[in-house]
C-alpha cells in the first residue's frame, strides 16, 4: 500500500493553535511520532527556528478525503500543505532511524525495541514501539509530565493515563512504584498500542485501557493528562471528579496556563507546583485538604 505524506508548515508560535484545529478535525493522531518541535525541522531555505511542521499520512485511497478535511480544519490559519507519496515500508520504517534510547529524569530510560542498551544500575528501562500513537518522550510535554509524576507519585498508589498514547506514562508510572494503572483514549490505535507495551514491560496484569472520549470514573490517586489546552479545560469537570489526590496537567503553551489553572481552581483544585521547558508548562494541582477528611 502507498501512503500520502502531507507535510505541514507554519509559523512555530501557531502550533497550539495548529494542533487544536487538526484534533478538532479528527486528525488528532495522525502526526508523525517523532514528536518533533515546532521548530527542529526547518523547510530548505528558510531560516532555522522560524518554521514549525507537523507530518500527517494517509493510504493513498483516502488522501481525497483527508485532504479536504485539512482544508476546512485548517482554513482560518496561515498553513502551507506540501504532498507526497511513499510506500508503506518507507513510511513505517523510515522515522525510526531518528529515535534512539533517552534517558528522562532521574531513572526512566526509554528504548525503542527496535535498539540496543545495556541498562545501568538503578534504571528503569520501558521498551516501546509507539506505532502510530502519541508519547515516546521526545516531546517536551510527555517529559513534564514524566517529571512530575516522578517527583510526586508515592508508592502503591493507582494512576489514571488519560489520552494515553503509547502507554508510556501509565508504564513509567508502574515502575516507579504505583500499584496499577489505567489508561484511556480517544483513538483505537493508541489503546491497542498502550496494551501491547504494556504487556511488553510485563505489566499488562496491572494495567487497563479503553477508548473513550472523555476519562470515565476511576480509584485514581493521581491522574495524568497530557493533551491540549482546550482539551484539559472541556473535560475539566471529568478530570476532577476522577483526581484522588493529585492532577498532573501536560500539554500546555506557557501563554495558556492562566486559562488552564483557572478551570481547576473553580472546581476546588489548587495549584501545587510545575515544570517548564521552553514554551510549554505541565501544572501539578490537588486538594487543599485530603478526600473524605
Amino acid at each position: 500500500m502507498r501512503y500520502v505524506t502531507f507535510a505541514l508548515s507554519f509559523s512555530p508560535h501557531l502550533l497550539e493553535d495548529v494542533e487544536a484545529a487538526l484534533a478538532m478535525g479528527g486528525f488528532v493522531h495522525w502526526s508523525v511520532p517523532l514528536e518533533l518541535d515546532a521548530e527542529d525541522e526547518p523547510q530548505p531555505d528558510v531560516p532555522a527556528h522560524t518554521t514549525g511542521r507537523i507530518d500527517l499520512h494517509a493510504p493513498v485511497i483516502e488522501a481525497e478525503e483527508a485532504a479536504r478535511g485539512m482544508e476546512v480544519a485548517l482554513s482560518r490559519l496561515p498553513v502551507t500543505i506540501l504532498r507526497s507519496e511513499q510506500d508503506e515500508e518507507d513510511w513505517a520504517e523510515g522515522w525510526k532511524q531518528y529515535w534512539k534510547v533517552q534517558r528522562l529524569g532521574s531513572r526512566i530510560v526509554v528504548r525503542p525495541t527496535w535498539e540496543h542498551y545495556q541498562a545501568q544500575p538503578g534504571d528503569l528501562v520501558l521498551d516501546l514501539d509507539p506505532r502510530q500513537a502519541f508519547g515516546t518522550g521526545t516531546h517536551a510535554t510527555t517529559r513534564l509530565a514524566l517529571a512530575l509524576l516522578e517527583e510526586h507519585l508515592q508508592e502503591g498508589e493507582a494512576v489514571y493515563d488519560v489520552g494515553c498514547g503509547t502507554g508510556l506514562l501509565a508504564l513509567a508510572a508502574l515502575k516507579l512504584g504505583a500499584s496499577r494503572a489505567w489508561g484511556v483514549d480517544n483513538d483505537s490505535v493508541a489503546v491497542e498500542t498502550a496494551l501491547e507495551n504494556l504487556a511488553r514491560n510485563g505489566e499488562d496484569a496491572r494495567f487497563e485501557a479503553e477508548r473513550a472520549d472523555v476519562p470515565l470514573p476511576r480509584p485514581a490517586d493521581v491522574v495524568v493528562a497530557n493533551i491540549l489546552a482546550d482539551v484539559l479545560i472541556g473535560m475539566a469537570d471529568a478530570l476532577v471528579a476522577t483526581t484522588g489526590r493529585v492532577l498532573i496537567l501536560s500539554g500546555i503553551i506557557r501563554r495558556r496556563i492562566p486559562d488552564v489553572e483557572a478551570a481547576f481552581v473553580v472546581r476546588g483544585l489548587v495549584r501545587l507546583g510545575n515544570s517548564v521547558e521552553d514554551d510549554w508548562e505541565a501544572l501539578i494541582m490537588g486538594w487543599p485538604e485530603p478526600r473524605g477528611s
